[in-house]
């Protein structure tokens, strides 16, 4: 909890004092707001803090309990289509009480870009509710300081039932005696709510915000199943351009090579201050954002019964996929793609075709896409689609032929 020091308060007291004395209106001051039943959360700096701010060299650390003071403010978790339950606290530094009325003219929810670009709405309406008659007591100033503070709680509700994210805005005014003694001012920018599509699980059990930023654009407005969400989330890191696909080598995956341990850079990769990523690092990111909107999924890895294999053509992200030119075969010891519900979704690169063989340009994701079927599919005698063209040789052979595959599940142990 922000506090004031004692000579500010003093200082708060002997202005309102003064402007009492000239007859000019006394005002009070909203002084926190703490977000009831919201997800615990934090982001690449608070997860190296604890909550009074000092380092936590280990991680695991989470945001400070109280979301907004006067010289801090955190953004808020919530599941889809919840409600949120705001208290607000405020004070009064007259040496007199201020009683009055808390109105609350409205609510609603300010999609940033690229949610909603310029000219398109920008604006979800949830109702607020919570307003009425509020009493702040006086700040006392002899023979000992004790600040006068009175608290109101207010909800919100309506929020859009779907994943996404925006900034909570806030009309409200308090009117004392026929003058206003603390106003919003119209519509006040208050916390940046981020909506999942469920409780977050695994590694991002205390999601992190910065990802969430990521992954509830990428997942704007589904608000189908988990499946859906993946699906979008899988296309959002694919389209984003904010990352090339590079297969000789892994940007935030990072391998013990004593203990065969798994970890993610998750620092650098909300950044994007690494701008390649081979499969391990997109399946790793797209798997701890579908766990920040708590669906649990799992991180396979895909390999010949032999030595590698040859792939088919493929688009790897930070191209253009919907053109031809960027496709090419890969020679691959691996691929690492994520699975869930048994259905494949592959963010670090598209398939020319389905795996039928029609058209496709875009990165598998979701039902259709099986495991069998998006390792390699024969769709007539000696042609064969999905991942694999062909056993690994130097040169590429120039006919398909039948893989046999062989995978097995590869676990996150820790984010760093």
């Amino acid at each position: 909890m922000n506090r004031c020091s004692g000579a500010l308060r003093w200082l708060l007291a002997a202005v309102a004092l003064g402007q009492a004395a000239l007859g000019s209106a006394i005002t009070v001051a909203l002084w926190e707001r703490d977000y009831s039943d919201n997800t615990v959360a934090a982001d690449r700096v608070w997860f190296y803090k604890n909550q009074d701010g000092s380092a936590r060299p280990a991680g695991g650390g989470q945001y400070p309990a109280v979301e907004w003071t006067t010289t801090t403010s955190f953004p808020v978790v919530y599941q889809r289509g919840d409600s949120m339950t705001i208290v607000l606290k405020f004070y009064n530094p007259n040496c007199t009480a201020v009683s009055g009325t808390l109105t609350l003219n409205g609510a609603r929810l300010y999609a940033p870009e690229p949610l909603a670009p310029l000219g398109q709405t920008r604006y979800s309406s949830p109702s607020v509710s919570g307003g009425g008659s509020m009493t702040v007591p006086a700040t006392q100033l002899f023979p000992t300081y004790i600040p006068g503070y009175a608290t109101k709680t207010i909800t919100v509700s309506g929020l859009p039932d779907a994943v996404t994210h925006g900034q909570l805005q806030v009309d409200a005014t308090f009117v004392a005696n026929g003058q206003t003694a603390w106003t919003t001012g119209g519509y006040q920018t208050w916390e940046t709510v981020y909506e999942t599509q469920s409780d977050p699980v695994g590694l991002q059990a205390i999601p992190w915000t910065d990802l969430l930023a990521l992954a509830c654009t990428w997942a704007h407005a589904e608000d189908g199943d988990d499946a859906d969400v993946l699906k979008e989330l899988t296309f959002g890191l694919f389209w984003s351009a904010l990352w090339v696909y590079d297969y000789y080598e892994t940007y935030y995956t990072d391998i013990d090579t004593e203990t065969g341990a798994v970890s993610y850079d998750l620092t650098h990769a909300v950044q994007h201050s690494i701008y390649n990523m081979d499969c391990q690092d997109a399946s790793g990111l797209l798997h701890l954002a579908a766990a920040a909107n708590g669906i649990e999924s799992e991180l396979t890895v895909l390999t010949s019964d032999d030595e590698g294999f040859w792939s088919n053509l493929l688009c790897g992200l930070g191209n253009d996929a919907s053109q031809i030119g960027p496709y090419e075969n890969f020679p691959f010891a691996f691929h690492q793609v994520l699975v869930a519900e048994d259905a494949v979704f592959d963010a670090a690169c598209a398939q020319l075709t389905d795996w039928s063989g029609d058209w496709y340009r875009n990165p598998p994701a979701g039902p259709g896409w099986d495991l069998a079927g998006f390792w390699q599919t024969e769709v007539s005698r000696g042609v064969f689609y999905g991942l694999a063209y062909s056993y690994y040789a130097d040169p590429m052979p120039e006919d398909p032929e039948e893989v046999g595959l062989y995978y097995g599940a590869r676990e996150l142990s820790a984010i760093f």
